[in-house]
């Protein structure tokens, strides 16, 4: 299978994404994966990023949700990408933004 990433126990894979030319995936314990082109940082994994219960992946960017309720976004941030309206970010001109949601 051509472009296949084998995990070593596949069942601790509870959720995947794909994006444009990038993939992610969150195991049971709550690590991301990804991989894939990395031209923008996308399939760069945020250091600390732990706990994810969600993701998603866009064009040339990459988000996080995690059980703390905070959105990790990074990638390109071309048109805003990676700011979450109303919340202050402190990062919106980087290639990584980290907010926190009161949910």
């Amino acid at each position: 299978m051509s472009g296949a990433v084998r995990f070593a126990n596949p069942s601790n894979i509870v959720a995947i994404a794909a994006g444009w030319r990038h993939a992610l995936a969150i195991s049971r314990s709550g690590k991301l994966i990804a991989w894939g082109d990395n031209k923008y940082g996308q399939a760069t994994v945020p250091d600390g990023l732990h706990s994810v219960i969600d993701m998603a992946a866009g064009e040339a960017h990459s988000l996080a949700l995690t059980n703390g309720g905070e959105i990790v976004a990074w990638g390109l941030n071309r048109d805003g990408q990676l700011e979450v309206p109303s919340i202050e970010s402190d990062g919106a001109d980087s290639n990584e933004s980290r907010v926190l949601l009161n949910l």
